[in-house]
């Protein structure tokens, strides 16, 4: 039997749900439709050929599948024929006017679509073109598409000035002088409301707190985000260490990595139904005690296997590169026993994972002194606005929170081997974030997201 009476035997579901016969006069139909304008027709036999080998055994294929099949052979075509892009990019938008103006209801294709090429085309369709969520049938082309955006973004200016910036918006979307990021063009105008791409959120240490900050606050919070299509990053440096006591309930903490795999396996869900993988940043400060299993978490035997959805970086200061130069010693704290004010469990009043600065900085001097003139010469770490390395220090040997003591050399070099079988660990430097933060009295930076 030949190759086309075998295909005649071969059922095409349509985005609708319904099925019919494949056809091939159907088939050259639309290619011939792409390939006319551009003096490609010659090629028609040798593209059709390609597609019913490629479907010769199925049973049942999607129409889908077999457009995609006639892009990728227009697209194999490029290095013998440029013009074989075109016709691509024709065939791709004229699928997307079949969904939203309906076949044989549209004439040629709009001038500001033309402008894009296949692959941003193909980038539009897999993430940004509203579609149809019964059908799956586009409800806008790109040009609709950049004519929400602006008109979304402009909705906030003065009624007689909302035209004018969506129109200014739209021409610099359109002749792509700039683009918005992914969350601004997939939610723009829609009932989904983020427009960011970019977060760092607070975890405390506690699983859920009356601020919503805690582990599963803020896990929550990065479902949301990730659906989306926004990107998240944290500080897990505030979770107690591995093997810690649980005073609620007279356990042991499971450490910051446990929660990191949590988080990991959420993402790893939410991007199975979201329009793009989510994305987060993992930070660990260098002085943690969990901080070594942090460094391994994906190298060696772990590497590929676990937190797949993550960045991980070493928060590192100074002090702790000081120290590694110096071939010294470090000291790993565990964070709860640093707290400002132990009996209310609140880990936003851990010394140490909101120390910043140092004594021998003049300008943290003078601001210490004017601190304490203002307070009449007394003033209780948890009102001032800084609390130094140095003072963190010394309340973590006050409070014995200094739970091992190790070489910085050998744990830099930890970090470089991982970084060299993995990729990660990166470093992340605290210290030269916070000195650059321009609103630094609003609290210290511990975090930042993928990007």
């Amino acid at each position: 039997m030949s190759i086309t009476n075998v295909a005649s035997q071969i059922k095409v579901v349509k985005k609708s749900g319904n099925s019919e016969s494949f056809s091939i006069i159907k088939l050259r139909n639309s290619i011939v439709k792409a390939l006319s304008d551009f003096n490609l027709v010659q090629y028609v036999d040798e593209i059709i050929d390609e597609i019913l080998e490629e479907i010769k055994d199925k049973d049942v294929v999607s129409s889908k599948h077999i457009s995609d099949l006639v892009e990728k052979a227009f697209m194999s075509k490029t290095i013998s024929d440029p013009n074989f892009e075109k016709a691509a990019r024709k065939y791709a938008l004229a699928r997307i006017y079949n969904d939203v103006y309906g076949k044989g209801k549209w004439e040629g294709i709009d001038e500001i679509d033309w402008r894009f090429t296949f692959s941003a085309i193909k980038v539009l369709e897999s993430r940004y073109l509203l579609k149809d969520p019964k059908t799956l049938r586009y409800l806008e082309t790109p040009r609709m598409l950049f004519r929400r955006v602006a008109n979304y973004i402009a909705s906030r200016e003065d009624d007689e000035l909302k035209e004018v910036f969506a129109e200014k918006f739209y021409n610099l979307m359109v002749s792509q002088k700039f683009m918005p990021n992914s969350p601004t063009l997939m939610n723009a105008g829609t009932k989904l409301g983020i427009l960011s791409a970019c977060f760092v959120l607070p975890i405390r240490d506690a699983l859920v707190t009356p601020e919503g900050d805690g582990i599963m606050d803020s896990l929550k919070a990065s479902a949301i985000i990730h659906q989306q299509g926004g990107g998240t990053g944290y500080s897990f440096s505030e979770l107690r260490p591995e093997g810690d006591v649980v005073a609620s309930t007279a356990g042991v903490a499971s450490g910051p990595v446990s929660f990191m795999k949590m988080y990991d396996a959420a993402t790893d869900v939410i991007k199975q139904g979201g329009r793009r993988r989510g994305a987060n940043m993992g930070v660990l400060h260098v002085w943690h005690p969990d901080i070594i299993k942090f460094i391994r978490s994906k190298s060696g035997e772990l590497k590929d296997i676990y937190l797949q959805n993550f960045n991980i970086s070493v928060g590192v200061y100074d002090r702790f590169m000081k120290a590694m130069e110096e071939g010294g010693l470090w000291q790993l704290i565990n964070p709860r026993l640093t707290s400002l004010l132990p009996a209310n469990n609140d880990s936003r009043f851990y010394a140490i994972v909101w120390a910043r600065y140092y004594m021998d900085e003049e300008w943290v001097q003078e601001y210490i002194l004017n601190e304490l003139e203002k307070a009449g010469g007394s003033i209780s770490l948890d009102k001032s606005l800084i609390i130094t390395f140095d003072e963190a220090v010394e309340i973590a040997k006050r409070e014995n929170a200094i739970v091992n003591i190790v070489s910085a050399v050998e744990l830099f070099n930890e970090i470089v081997r991982c970084a060299w079988d993995s990729g990660d660990p990166g470093l992340l430097f605290i210290d030269t974030i916070n000195r650059r933060h321009p609103v630094w009295y609003l609290g210290k930076i511990n975090a930042t997201n993928p990007c």
